[in-house]
């Protein structure tokens, strides 16, 4: 009798499990549409063919689709967020996000002016600099043999500090870029870059009576780590950036946490101008101006402008030795996810039609989404990885970095990352390495 109820119950679960396939498959979006919990795009319903079906691609999408839109999907997601959050297991970089959101709208909501009634990070950062840094004159680099720093100055001469990076930690990444470097012809070159959060730009450009600027000694302690190593170029976002910050076209999203395609545009010419190449200018590229559907505290709505490439593009995501062509953009999604369709993994490559010999490589947080369709008329392929904790897959991406490196023939690197993943974190540390194969 026992076994017979559990022959039932079995059955039961087998009907209930068919059910609620057979109910996604009526009822859900068959399209591949932008998940706003995620950041990324959810698989759509695969294209039936006798190519899919024999090469297995039909079934693993299939899988992929049936995952992606389950009933109840994104409240699922959010309780289960929740839940690591409250046992303190969320992701470093997600933790950072919200700390910076929570930050600004803390400044928003005391009107622009720094509250003087409770004491906060923001005194003990000024009065850590008030004194180690008191004695600095105009021009001079906080800098010292342990650390290097990220700084606002205020409209009053003084610097308020925000971070520090260990000069230890700057030595370990300055040894992986020679490692990445030893990987490239000989006329190779690594390009890297630090970008700031939007709740940092616009903590400057939303309260001009307190900030008057920004600044970071990172770029120049990773640069004297580097020894002078040829082929490896490291640009600082914050000077790049800082004549645009407070003008009339925003460089960062107020509805999102990244940097703009101007902004992206603004980086990547300085780039390129320095390897000699004619630098496109932002004009000449036509862009769909997308409005965003969220809307910050001020009623302000973001634009993402998201070009269309100069030449034909076939965009791939490579995964377990097969190649599926994506759309390049995601022109009909309201959000950042716009850009480049989206973080894809493990590895992503496009075929430009440039008619370039020559291969870059993107290695990025989703920063990079932004910065990479810039790079495209420059090249015959630009590929794309992400470096985060849990992005990466050797197995599914064919090999560690390293390996894809050869395979594919990469001439040069851009390393585009976010503060949020930046050399204070075991991202850019730890994980960089270890995907890396080294």
């Amino acid at each position: 009798m026992k076994n017979k109820y559990g022959f039932m119950a079995s059955v039961a679960l087998v009907a209930l499990l068919g059910c609620l396939g057979l109910f996604t498959l009526l009822f859900s979006q068959k399209a591949s549409t932008a998940s706003q919990t995620e950041n990324r795009m959810l698989q759509g319903f695969p294209k039936l063919s006798l190519t899919n079906l024999a090469s297995g691609r039909f079934s693993g999408e299939l899988d992929d689709f049936f995952s992606d839109n389950f009933v109840g999907r994104d409240s699922a997601i959010s309780a289960s967020e929740g839940m690591l959050n409250a046992f303190n297991l969320i992701r470093g970089d997600e933790a950072f996000e919200k700390k910076n959101l929570e930050m600004e709208q803390r400044l928003d909501a005391e009107g622009g002016q720094e509250s003087a009634a409770e004491p906060d990070e923001e005194e003990a950062e000024d009065a850590f600099l008030s004194s180690d840094f008191a004695t600095l004159s105009s021009g001079e680099v906080p800098i010292d043999s342990r650390k290097s720093y990220m700084w606002y100055v205020k409209t009053d001469g003084t610097l308020s500090l925000k971070y520090e990076y260990l000069k230890t930690n700057v030595d370990t990444y300055a040894e992986t870029l020679r490692l990445i470097k030893g990987l490239l012809p000989r006329d190779g070159v690594i390009n890297f870059v630090e970008v700031p959060l939007a709740s940092q730009a616009n903590r400057w450009r939303d309260q001009q009576n307190v900030y008057s600027g920004w600044g970071s000694s990172l770029e120049l302690m990773l640069y004297q780590s580097l020894g002078g190593a040829q082929g490896i170029n490291v640009y600082s976002a914050w000077d790049l950036l800082a004549p645009y910050v407070c003008g009339e076209t925003p460089m960062f999203y107020f509805t999102d946490h990244h940097w703009s395609a101007e902004a992206a545009y603004i980086v990547s010419s300085a780039m390129l101008e320095d390897q000699g190449l004619p630098v496109i200018p932002y004009s000449e590229y036509n862009y769909k101006a997308i409005t965003s559907s969220a809307v910050d505290d001020d009623g302000r709505r973001d634009v993402f402008n998201c070009l269309y490439p100069l030449t034909p593009v076939h965009s791939y995501v490579v995964k377990n030795g097969q190649e599926h062509e994506i759309s390049l953009m995601a022109y009909d999604v309201p959000t950042y996810t716009c850009f480049m369709n989206g973080s894809r993994e493990p590895w992503r490559r496009i075929v430009t039609g440039a008619g370039s010999a020559r291969k870059a490589l993107v290695i990025c947080d989703s920063f990079g989404n932004a910065f990479t369709p810039y790079l495209l008329p420059y090249y015959g392929e630009v590929h794309m990885c992400d470096f985060r904790n849990g992005y990466y897959d050797h197995n599914a991406a064919g090999g560690y970095i390293k390996d894809n490196i050869a395979r594919y023939g990469i001439d040069d690197v851009y390393i585009i990352i976010s503060t949020a993943n930046d050399l204070r974190k075991d991202n850019s540390i730890k994980y960089l390495r270890r995907y890396l194969g080294f």
